[in-house]
């Protein structure tokens, strides 16, 4: 079996600077609704187990570090 390329590696790497931008756009999309979603399945009153739907619930702490490794 050969090696990771660095491309296996980091799926981000080599993507150019446009491409980064795209992906960082619709994230921000994707953390906008999600949060809305969250903040709206809380209100509603349904509680999984007993508890609040949390942050990772909708995968927001994922969306946040991918932005982030995006900026650099």
């Amino acid at each position: 079996m050969s090696p990771p390329t660095q491309h296996a590696a980091d799926p981000l790497a080599g993507l150019a600077e446009s491409d980064l931008q795209l992906i960082r756009q619709g994230l921000e999309l994707l953390e906008k609704q999600n949060s809305a979603a969250l903040q709206e399945a809380n209100a509603s009153g349904i509680k999984p187990g007993g508890r609040d739907f949390q942050p990772w619930d909708f995968g927001l702490p994922q969306i946040t570090r991918l932005i982030a490794r995006i900026d650099g």
